[in-house]
């Protein structure tokens, strides 16, 4: 909300003043960038001030497109709907407690759909995890040194590891990423670039990742 403070003479002036549109175009264009977007602002029928409820991460639970769905809702003596509002309260309806059962219903069935979407979520990435292991075991760890088709082991102890290495994980991305020659290191198309010292490179060169036909993961 933008706030002018002046004199009554100074009103009185600009409403017979020829400038005065431009003037209140310039007002109207700074109050529109004070608006804080993330509030509700919406004008309080009551008390006609803007609401200052943040909806950033959710809808205001007052003017809100679901706004009526939190009230009451039950029939009053004068036939209008109930306006409490059940949500933004979070206790029942003092004069029809019977109508929170239905936010809480509500709620429950929004809690268990975010429960299933969340594991869902989590098995999704546990089948992705899954197909990238398999995907690593076929090429050879440079950690550990462990042959294609071989867990990894522990260089000191020789044991065998409760997971791959990293460096095996990034092995495979740096051969998904080999369709085409390295404009770097000058690496033929299907070969792992090379430091200049010959050695094969940990990570693809940046010039091969964003090669037309290269495939950046």
């Amino acid at each position: 909300m933008l706030t002018v403070t002046a004199a009554p003479a100074w009103f009185e002036y600009m409403a017979r003043a020829e400038e005065w549109p431009d003037f209140a175009e310039d007002l109207a264009a700074q109050a529109r960038t004070a608006v804080n977007p993330h509030l509700c602002l919406s004008t309080d029928t009551q008390t006609g001030i803007p609401c200052r409820i943040p909806i950033r991460d959710e809808p205001c639970v007052h003017h809100g497109p679901q706004s009526n769905e939190n009230r009451c809702g039950a029939a009053t003596k004068s036939g209008n709907p109930c306006r409490f509002n059940l949500v933004a309260h979070r206790y029942p309806c003092p004069s029809h407690p019977e109508t929170y059962d239905r936010i809480q219903q509500a709620e429950a069935q929004e809690k268990a759909e975010q429960e299933a979407e969340a594991e869902e979520w989590a098995a999704e990435q546990c089948r992705m995890q899954e197909k990238r292991t398999k995907a690593a075991l076929e090429l050879a760890c440079p950690h550990c040194e462990a042959p294609p088709a071989s867990p990894c082991v522990m260089p000191n102890s020789g044991n065998v590891a409760s997971k791959l290495h990293g460096t095996r994980y990034r092995r495979l991305d740096h051969a998904l990423q080999t369709k085409t020659p390295c404009p770097s290191c000058g690496a033929e198309a299907s070969a792992f670039c090379r430091t200049s010292s010959g050695l094969e490179a940990a990570d693809v060169h940046a010039a091969r990742r964003h090669r037309p036909g290269g495939q950046v993961v």
